[in-house]
């Protein structure tokens, strides 16, 4: 469940149609109907610098065998339309294990250092070396380049579909994220009409997954349908989890 819930909400966030604005938005998920969890992102980008911070927490029935939450954070800053982070943290409840609190620094020279508290148990899980991750973005700073790119495609009227990657180091893991914008459809969401642009999203393991990780992802069908509005705002998505398919909508803009 935590893939597609994280994954999705940190694919496209919305577009800040201002220099200087705060976005407060809330997701929750649903599993056959029943709620499964909810998660919030906050945006804010002011003139050359911005924050966001993506919170979110298994529920329910969910909940009793999955007591997954996370918290992540980013600080950083916009130069032209390029995202730079500077700190990247993230906290999150690992299977029976202390809560585990992870920062990330990132060097004027591209380089990228992360410190585990407490320390990692990595077990078979490979080290990324400073080459692998140099230069790359945290999540969130990725899902803004994303915005950026396909809110750019809008604006020039490119046809569809348009595909396009990012690699990005998410404090563990390189990963590349992976978007094909296939166009217009016109949707029924929470029961109102709306006219969406689909993206389909995927994810490519580089380096960083150990064996088990590996194995679930060959497990699950990898592609999510996320669904933005004309503010570029997700207000569905739709994917597989562990659990079975899982519902993602837009619930307090």
């Amino acid at each position: 469940m935590k893939h597609i819930f994280l994954i999705t909400l940190l694919s496209i966030l919305p577009s800040a149609a201002v220099a200087e604005e705060n976005l407060n938005l809330k997701y929750e998920a649903l599993w056959n109907g029943i709620k499964a969890g909810e998660a919030r992102v906050d945006i804010s980008e002011v003139t050359d610098n911005y924050t966001g911070r993506v919170r979110a927490e298994s529920m329910g029935l969910v909940k009793n065998f999955t007591n997954y939450w996370t918290d992540s954070k980013v600080t950083g800053a916009i130069n032209g339309n390029e995202y730079k982070p500077s700190l990247f943290e993230m906290k999150f409840q690992p299977k029976k294990a202390p809560t585990q609190r992870v920062t990330v620094t990132y060097g004027a020279d591209g380089s990228v250092k992360e410190v585990a508290s407490p320390p990692e148990k990595r077990g078979k899980r490979p080290e990324v070396d400073q080459k692998s991750k140099k230069d790359l973005p945290d999540p969130i700073s990725a899902a803004l380049i994303a915005r950026d790119r396909v809110r750019e495609m809008v604006k020039s009227a490119a046809s569809f579909p348009q595909k396009f990657a990012l690699r990005t180091f998410d404090s563990r893991r390189v990963t590349d994220l992976n978007f094909n914008v296939t166009g217009y459809k016109q949707m029924k969401i929470s029961g109102r009409s709306q006219k969406v642009l689909e993206v389909i999203f995927n994810r490519t393991p580089i380096t960083g997954y150990n064996k088990r990780e590996l194995e679930k992802m060959k497990e699950i069908n990898p592609l999510i349908s996320i669904y933005v509005n004309e503010n570029f705002v997700p207000v569905y998505a739709s994917g597989q989890s562990i659990i079975g398919e899982i519902n993602i909508r837009l619930v307090k803009n």
